[in-house]
């Protein structure tokens, strides 16, 4: 049965990597049901699976469960709960240029950010792996800009990941 599940919100886009806590998985696929929305899950022990949320029409609360082709094997007294909440969207960034050195502290004005872990992407930049950013409202995130190469382009897109989803 299921115990818990981190994160327990995502957006209604899909795709957020979800991990399972309970206990009695089987080392092969697992069915999982977000409402009425079947899923492939994988366990990576006896107390834990994993599986992608799938999309949602809706923004809403949902219940999580296990099932088989035969059960649903979640009959827990409280129900464990998935939130589909808005993608979050960059609508503006201060300041706007920064030293190709990098380091430049980077405020995303914004909507739908929550607090998880997000990462910045700049592309162009030197470094192939995104830089960390602070949540700070669901509103703003700072970012810090990495080093770029000097003689690559004078202005790069920048992106925002949360949980590996952009």
């Amino acid at each position: 049965s299921i115990i818990s599940i981190v994160p327990s919100e995502g957006t209604a886009a899909g795709g957020t990597l979800v991990t399972i806590n309970g206990h009695g998985f089987v080392h092969d696929a697992q069915t999982v049901k977000f409402g009425t929305a079947p899923v492939s899950g994988t366990a990576t022990s006896r107390s834990q699976l994993i599986c992608y949320s799938p999309p949602q029409q809706t923004l809403r609360i949902i219940e999580v469960e296990l099932t088989s082709e035969i059960t649903a094997f979640t009959n827990q007294s409280i129900p464990v709960l998935f939130e589909y909440k808005e993608a979050a969207a960059i609508e503006s960034l201060s300041p706007r240029s920064g030293p190709a050195a990098g380091h430049t502290l980077v405020t995303l004005f914004g909507r739908g950010f929550v607090q998880r872990s997000h990462k910045c992407s700049f592309s162009g930049s030197s470094h192939a792996a995104p830089t960390g950013a602070r949540f700070v409202s669901s509103t703003l995130i700072v970012c810090e800009s990495p080093p770029v190469d000097e003689h690559s382009r004078s202005s790069v897109p920048i992106g925002v990941t949360v949980n590996n989803t952009i």
